[in-house]
């Protein structure tokens, strides 16, 4: 399994880190497995399982995440979970519900991305993305 998130490379910093976030934390309760157990360190001090794979984060103009957003969902081997404008400037779930829903497709603006399944599909449609810095 390969995981990657892809966000808007015109996003600050700490707007870029709340859809890495988001997105990674979404994922989280849709695979199962992904995290490992937890680990004691040579003292004794438990600290709490970490994920198993490493999740790059790349970067794309806005525009192409909505390209890799329907090509993924075209992509029987790929699960793609989104993150849109409408979620980074909501105040509340209910917020983004009723925003989302008053919004047709095209005018859904993505934030990020996050793209998890068989390795070579993920790698095929992000392998020219470069990291996000």
């Amino acid at each position: 399994m390969k995981i990657v998130i892809i966000v808007d490379q015109e996003l600050g910093p700490g707007l870029a880190a709340n859809a890495a976030a988001a997105l990674a934390l979404s994922l989280a309760g849709r695979v199962e497995g992904v995290n490992g157990p937890d680990l004691a360190d040579g003292s004794g001090s438990v600290h709490p399982g970490i994920l198993r794979l490493p999740i790059p984060v790349l970067k794309a103009a806005a525009p192409r995440l909505a390209e890799l957003r329907a090509k993924a969902l075209g992509e029987g081997a790929v699960a793609v979970l989104d993150f849109s404008e409408h979620a980074q400037g909501a105040r509340s779930y209910a917020e983004y519900e009723a925003a989302l829903a008053g919004a047709r497709a095209d005018e859904i603006a993505y934030r990020g991305l996050c793209l998890y399944g068989e390795d070579r599909a993920v790698a095929g449609l992000t392998g020219s993305l470069p990291l996000y810095r």
